[in-house]
């Protein structure tokens, strides 16, 4: 009976496949790199998250101020408008 690589026994009815070390170490810097990818990405949809809500306030802050701005633009323009005719 001879044993054949990668299979524990002759009469065995699923051969196991052979990897070598070389494709071995591949497949786990691969998986590494995966992982750390997993991570970047993860990394990235939060910093996209922040930024987002933080335009949000600025784009917010902005409206408000030229609401403000505009507001107070028409004011003074009613004001001068009723004071003119006035003088």
């Amino acid at each position: 009976m001879s044993i054949v690589p990668g299979m524990s026994d002759v009469s065995s009815a699923t051969p196991q496949p052979v990897i070598s070390v070389e494709m071995q170490n591949t497949i786990r810097r691969l998986y590494s790199q995966a992982r750390d990818l997993r991570v970047e990405v993860n990394r990235l949809k939060r910093q996209q998250v922040t930024n987002m809500e933080t335009m949000r306030d600025i784009f917010l802050d902005t409206c408000r101020q030229l609401r403000v701005s505009n507001i107070t633009e028409v004011s003074v323009q009613v004001n001068v408008v009723m004071i003119e005719p006035c003088i």
